[in-house]
């Protein structure tokens, strides 16, 4: 189930409980009366505003952590492609199709995940890639440095999917959102009484409550989720890059799903790595 749609139906069943209890007060007979004094109201709702600014400033670093770190994945994919032409041309081929395929299961695959446990279809072609390259370094490749960078390089792909796992996964504490949905709850019953005097205003005001906290949680539950739809980011970069690589393969990679599925990946650790 959508994370969005969870906090969602939190928020909807505060508000209904809420609603409830004082509904059920008012049936067994005792008198509801509207509120007078708007202090205590101003005090709870400046409170209330500042979790939801805190959050929010939270909730935006970590949505722009997460392409960030999408970006540098990328980038650092690329450059492994770019460096290969110091390999023979059957190792870097097949170095270039490994690292499409990466590409292709990250878009495809673990994308949308919203999780930090990342998808084996993507730790098999890590696995391949860094197979390949140690396969290339028993070859004495030529100019060392293009092959020693290459591994590194292949390194820090391995430490920006981590970096892009870590903050796909929802970051806001749980004890937040528990203030949030208890400040919810409190606005809720403040607009109520405030505007029990008159049934229009009261049908009215509940309605912008209502309105208002869906739009606040739906908002900040995005943000938190930031490959989630609809608010949820795409892989534009990484789209970027397996374009690029796909130039030079061969014309059965255009449809990348049954060639990818068609390339073998090394079922444990490449036995250096051990």
């Amino acid at each position: 189930m959508s994370t969005i749609l969870v906090h969602l139906l939190i928020l909807w069943g505060v508000i209904a409980v809420v609603l409830g209890v004082i509904l059920t007060i008012h049936r067994r007979g005792r008198p509801l009366a509207g509120l007078r004094y708007a202090g205590i109201f101003g005090f709870v709702g400046a409170a209330f505003g500042v979790i939801i600014g805190m959050t929010t400033f939270f909730a935006s670093q970590h949505y722009s952590s997460m392409q960030q770190a999408a970006e540098r994945e990328a980038t650092a994919l690329g450059d492994v492609a770019a460096l290969r032409g110091a390999f023979p041309h059957r190792e870097g081929d097949a170095l270039r199709a490994q690292l499409y395929c990466y590409a292709t299961d990250v878009i495809n695959d673990e994308w949308r995940r919203n999780s930090d446990r990342g998808s084996p279809a993507v730790e098999g072609r890590e696995r391949a890639v860094y197979a390949l390259l140690l396969q290339v370094g028993r070859l004495n490749p030529k100019p060392y440095n293009w092959y020693t960078t290459a591994l590194s390089t292949s390194l820090t792909v391995g430490e920006q999917r981590q970096d892009r796992l870590l903050e796909s996964s929802p970051q806001i504490p749980v004890p937040l959102w528990i203030l949030l949905y208890a400040g919810a709850a409190i606005i809720v019953v403040f607009a109520f009484f405030f505007h029990l005097e008159g049934r229009g205003q009261l049908v009215g005001m509940n309605i912008a409550v209502f309105l208002m906290l869906t739009a606040v949680v739906a908002v900040l539950a995005g943000l938190d989720s930031p490959t989630e739809a609809p608010f949820g980011q795409s892989p534009d970069a990484m789209k970027a890059e397996r374009a690029l690589l796909a130039k030079d393969l061969p014309p059965p990679a255009r449809d990348a799903k049954p060639f990818c599925a068609s390339l073998p990946v090394p079922a444990g650790e490449p036995a250096a790595l051990l």
